[in-house]
């Protein structure tokens, strides 16, 4: 589990970002500004209520980042209150693995 950056140390709804496998096919770098996009993320779901109809569809559903020609599958662990990137594929047009 990542440390909440530090404008987050009080939030207590963010979601965590994990990786389901080391990816070491990516740039360092790349997870590194992956990972800061999900915490981006995590915090605007953490800001969502509870009751929302939004999150039974968010917990059903594979998420797509596209990054620097990369794309990531993440999913939505809601009771955990993380995200967890699953898949990893260079599509071309950016930094090659």
């Amino acid at each position: 589990m990542l440390p909440l950056p530090p404008r987050c140390e009080i939030c207590t709804n963010v979601f965590s970002v994990e990786l389901a496998k080391p990816f070491s096919n990516v740039p360092g770098d790349l997870l590194v500004e992956l990972r800061s996009r999900l915490l981006e993320i995590g915090e605007t779901l953490g800001s969502l209520p509870t009751e929302s109809h939004v999150w039974p569809s968010l917990a059903a559903s594979g998420m797509l980042l596209d990054l620097e020609g990369w794309r990531f599958q993440y999913r939505i662990d809601v009771e955990g209150r993380r995200l967890i990137v699953e898949v990893a594929a260079y599509r071309g047009g950016g930094r090659a693995p």
